[in-house]
């Protein structure tokens, strides 16, 4: 019986203590780990933000150690090149070196020596995604992590940050091609053309032969007027009317016509005459 009673008061110490370490742990501080971006692709860079909040250590801290734990699958291996200290801190120390143990330790401390009890960004780490790194969603912790007001010890829980990894985007090509040309193309087709054509008037008279019993008169008249370069005259209804010129041909056809009448005439009327005396 009593066997059982002391396994029972040492269980319930050992949870005492591990309560009252957690409860400690959690109500002293937190670290907050916060990417630049929430997605980053392959090859590109991603900073990660380490901020010291919610301190209820009443002197405040005065230095902080821990380890960072990454996917060296995902992100190329950091040194203290790529963390830059934060306002009120000195440099921290990293050790990079894989074979002594204790890579990727850290310590960093106030640079002025005085404790820090207000929120404070404690360092910034930037990363390098491999160019054939694993896709998805990957994590940057803090393991065994410590803070100090000089006088005790505060241990925390781990802290976490995480941001996705994607594919390489292939951005489109923007060809922007000015076709903003503008030809005016005026034809001036506005042609005049003038043709004159010589229209040829031909008047053929042929044989006209005027017979009588007494006098045989032949006239053969062959009158060729050509009429060139003839007039056009425009009427109201915008249609082209040729009018020929009369020649000098024709007026002579017409008055030696004439003549012959009168001569036909006289002689008739003598004859006329001459059988009524008879």
């Amino acid at each position: 019986m009593e066997k059982v009673l002391k396994r029972t008061i040492v269980i319930l110490l050992i949870l005492l203590f591990v309560m009252a370490g957690s409860v400690n742990a959690v109500t002293n501080y937190k670290i907050t780990i916060t990417p630049s971006e929430t997605s980053v692709e392959r090859g590109k860079t991603v900073t990660f933000t380490f901020k010291l909040t919610d301190i209820a250590v009443s002197d405040g801290i005065g230095a902080i150690a821990g380890k960072i734990e990454y996917d060296q699958a995902v992100f190329e291996k950091i040194t203290e090149e790529n963390i830059t200290k934060g306002t009120g801190w000195a440099d921290p120390t990293y050790n990079s070196v894989a074979s002594s143990g204790n890579e990727g330790f850290f310590t960093v401390e106030r640079s002025s020596g005085l404790n820090i009890k207000e929120d404070n960004e404690i360092f910034t780490i930037t990363f390098k995604v491999l160019s054939n790194a694993v896709l998805g969603k990957t994590e940057i912790k803090i393991n065994e992590l410590t803070a100090t007001d000089a006088k005790h010890d505060y241990e925390e829980q781990e802290q976490v940050g995480s941001v996705t990894i994607v594919a390489t985007q292939t951005k489109p090509t923007n060809n922007t091609t000015d076709n903003n040309t503008v030809t005016n193309n005026t034809t001036n087709n506005n042609t005049v053309t003038n043709n004159t054509t010589n229209n040829t008037v031909i008047n053929n008279t042929t044989n006209n032969t005027i017979s009588n019993n007494t006098v045989n008169n032949t006239n053969r008249t062959t009158v060729v007027s050509n009429v060139t370069n003839a007039e056009i005259s425009t009427n109201t209804s915008g249609n082209n009317v040729v009018l020929p010129y009369a020649g000098e041909g024709t007026i002579f056809v017409s008055i030696g016509a004439i003549a012959l009448i009168v001569v036909i005439a006289v002689i008739s009327f003598r004859r006329m005459k001459d059988i009524s005396i008879k």
